[in-house]
Order: structure tokens, then sequence, then C-alpha cells
């Protein structure tokens, strides 16, 4: 390395291997807006021996929950927020959609209550990683499963040139009782006395529960994945949140699933392709600011990432995005009752702008 890593900063990653584009562009997209109606339909909720449990406008999104002899499903929109004297007719959709499918009176399965919270950092993963391994199931493929879920991408109007890649999976395993009172407490940030009876899960139930893949997607534009971090909370201090991108879902052996999916685009203008800057200059930058702090904590970096960052613009659902390098740090801190403890926090999170190298300080996107 070109430089002396202070002492409270660990270097996990080995900046010399990382393999990364030479260049990048600012890129103009479209928001991807997806489809109730031909979803609705797409998905097997008109089919005669489907029962409308439900179908209506909430303040933020359209649903619909029907059942047959074996399933429920539930479909979700987003659309503009309810406002008094608004026709639910001048509403728009906004580009968010989740697809969930239990058993009939079968409770919500574990394997589609993990996906959300599990955003894959690595506070998380460290706790969830005893539960999970990357084996096939006997009983289900991976392959299978994955195509389940983008088959459900097309039934709601995502082209085939658009589908995300897989960007991650896992399989979860069945977990014992004792296994679900922590993995299920410290995923969702609940206390960790908490007990699975406290929530319905008896010893019975979760012996039923499946076997299941869970994975997560992201779009990728030459070789380049778009940001799936809120990388903005360290500036905005939570009064703005970054447009990210979520696509993750699960699927398991029972037939139960579900698919989350946000902030889709569909890439149409492509600016001047432009040199990107090395992750040593921006690691270097971390270091010097890290050993200038007067703190006992500990910086881990064990990810960084060339990504495109999503702007927002002044044309409803026209987008611009822009390649950052994203690094979040984990921090090794006392936190008041359990000691020191290595945790990820948004606060954390840094952005440089991969053009220049320069740390980024604003939520805006940045001038040309």
């Amino acid at each position: 390395m070109t430089f002396e890593p202070s002492d409270n900063f660990v270097i996990e990653v080995d900046l010399a291997a990382i393999d990364y584009p030479e260049t990048a562009s600012v890129i103009h997209a479209k928001r991807i807006i997806f489809d109730y109606e031909a979803g609705k339909e797409a998905l097997g909720f008109l089919l005669p021996e489907q029962i409308l449990i439900d179908e209506r406008f909430d303040s933020v999104e359209k649903v619909i929950i029907a059942k047959d002899n074996t399933y429920q499903s539930s479909l979700n929109v987003s659309y503009d927020p309810w406002q008094e004297g608004m026709s639910h007719d001048m509403r728009q959709p906004t580009g968010f959609a989740h697809f969930v499918r239990r058993l009939v009176d079968g409770g919500s399965p574990l394997h589609t209550m993990c996906t959300n919270p599990l955003y894959w950092q690595a506070s998380s993963w460290r706790t969830i990683s005893p539960y999970v391994t990357s084996e096939e199931l006997s009983d289900l493929s991976l392959a299978d499963a994955q195509s389940v879920l983008t088959d459900i991408m097309r039934d709601l109007g995502v082209s085939a040139a658009d589908l995300p890649e897989i960007d991650l999976d896992y399989t979860r395993a069945i977990l014992s009782e004792n296994q679900f009172s922590v993995a299920y407490s410290e995923t969702l940030s609940w206390p960790e006395e908490v007990s699975p009876e406290d929530y319905g899960w008896t010893a019975e139930k979760l012996a039923l529960q499946p076997d299941a893949y869970t994975v997560r997607f992201r779009q990728k534009i030459a070789g380049i994945p778009l940001n799936w971090m809120e990388w903005n909370s360290r500036i905005a201090q939570k009064t703005v949140e970054a447009v990210r991108q979520q696509v993750h879902g699960s699927v398991a052996t029972d037939g139960t699933l579900s698919l989350t999916m946000s902030n889709m685009v569909s890439p149409h203008t492509y600016g001047e392709a432009r040199n990107i800057v090395s992750p040593m200059v921006v690691v270097e930058q971390l270091n010097d600011m890290i050993a200038a702090s007067l703190t006992d904590d500990i910086y881990y970096l064990s990810d960084i990432e060339l990504c495109y960052a999503i702007f927002e613009t002044d044309v409803r659902d026209e987008l611009v995005l822009y390649p950052y390098w994203i690094v979040p740090l984990e921090v090794e801190t006392d936190i008041s009752g359990t000691g020191r403890t290595r945790v990820n926090w948004d606060r954390d999170i840094y952005a440089f702008n991969a053009f220049t190298g320069e740390l980024v300080n604003s939520v805006s996107l940045p001038v040309e």
C-alpha cells in the first residue's frame, strides 16, 4: 500500500485484488413502473379457483389478496400517497412492488420474514451465517427458485433486457428453537431474550418450516451494479432518504415465496466514458480521517464497492445514475450494556465520486 494504516483502522479487503471497470459514464434512465393489472392476471389472482379476500387502495399502495385451497397470495404496488380530495384514478404508481404467497392459514413463513431485514450488511451476515448454507436443496434447485422470481418480474412488466442479475443467494436451513431465538431477535433488532412462543412460533411450528433459498438481485450496467445501501445517511441525518435499489425474494420447498422490488431502472442515454479512480485513493482518505479522529473505536474495512448511485430529477420517473465508490465501515465500539461490539451503522457509510475520488458531502447530483 502507498500509506501506513492507522492503529485503529483494520483493512480486511485485499485492495490490490479488487477488479473494477476502468471507465464509466453518467447514465439517464427511466424508473420501471410495475404493471398492477397485468401482474394481477399473470400471477393467477383472476383464476376461477381463486377466492378474492380484498382489493383496495390504501394510503400508499394498491393491494389485492386472494386464496385457493392451498395458498393465500397478496400483491402490493405502491402509488402516490392518498390525499384528501384526490381521486384514486389520479394516483400514479411509484416503482415499488411486493408479492408474497403463504400457505392458507399457515401464518407467515420464516423465510419470507427474514428477506427484508437481511440487507446483507456484514454485522447481520455474521449473525445469520451459522444458520444458512449455500447447498442445493434436494426438493428444489436453486436455478428453479431463481426462475420463479424472475418470471414474477416479467409478469409485472420488467423486460428481458432490464432483468437484474443474481447478486447474492443462500439456503436457509431449518432453525432449531434455540437458533430461532438468537437469529430472529438479532436480525430484527428485537431483545435477545425474545421467545419464539411470544410471537406464535411454537416448537411444532418451527419444525414445520420449510427449507428455502433467499436471493438478492441487482441490476448491473457494464459490470457496475446500482447502489443498495443508504449511503447519504451520514450526510443527511435521515432527513433525506437515498434512492436505493432493493430486489430480493425467497422461494421455499413448500411453494411459499416472496419478492420485493423497488427502484429498478431502464437506462436510455449514456454520457461520455470517463476513467474511474483507484479504490486506493478513497481508502487512503478514510485512513487519514480515522487517524485524525479522537476516539477509541476501531474501524474495519470489510467491504468496498463501485456502484451507480441513483438520483431523482425534476422529471417524474427520470433518474440519473452516477458512479460512486461506496465504503461501509464496521465499528468496534462500547455499547451500553453489551461491552465492545462490532456493528454497522448507516452513519459510517462513505461515498466518493468515482471520477474524481472526492469525498461526497452532498445529497445532490454532482455538478459536471
